[in-house]
């Protein structure tokens, strides 16, 4: 592959696909300076990993916990597809819940290990993760993030070009000093 450079077209990237690069578009995005120019307008700090026995309603989160149970079922009102997950950790568990995506049931394994990140919701009596974002990790907590564990970028995002997308374009800073530092 030849060398890029900030004028490089994303239409000549071998692996971007033309419908991706209409996409960008969109956003005026045409160049690699243009995709590193195109910079989150805020932040999620899912730095803090929280036990789910300690989670409360309207708090941002990323929780470490085992998939004990993986459903999805179709409403009858509105005819939504709805993607259940209990989640459980040594402190108690938690349901994350998703709409129109069963295709996470090839991705999320029961008894699988995962970071989610996202907004707690609910009542006293029961709360839930809505759509939170999801990651692999090991016994020990560890694996690769882009989308939980840290500080999140949120990009200006078009239809079928979301954050989760940017994020694996555009290189982020994931060093926890400096995370501390954007804190202070």
């Amino acid at each position: 592959m030849a060398q890029l450079s900030l004028t490089t077209e994303l239409a000549t990237i071998p692996g971007l696909g033309s419908k991706f690069t209409t996409r960008l578009q969109k956003l005026n995005i045409k160049t690699v300076r243009d995709l590193l120019w195109h910079f989150p307008f805020r932040y999620e700090d899912y730095s803090n990993i929280i036990p789910i026995g300690n989670l409360a309603v309207g708090q941002s989160a990323t929780i470490q916990g085992t998939v004990n149970q993986l459903t999805t079922r179709r409403t009858w009102k509105k005819n939504l597809l709805i993607t259940e997950a209990i989640i459980i950790d040594d402190t108690g568990g938690i349901k994350a819940v998703w709409f129109n995506q069963p295709y996470l049931n090839n991705i999320l394994r029961e008894g699988g290990r995962y970071n989610f990140a996202g907004k707690v919701t609910g009542s006293k009596m029961e709360i839930y993760l809505a759509s939170p974002s999801y990651e692999p990790i090991d016994r020990m907590g560890r694996g690769e993030t882009k989308h939980t564990a840290g500080l999140i970028p949120i990009y200006p995002e078009t239809r079928g070009l979301t954050s989760k997308g940017f994020r694996y374009l555009i290189p982020a800073e994931r060093n926890p000093a400096k995370i501390q530092a954007f804190r202070h």
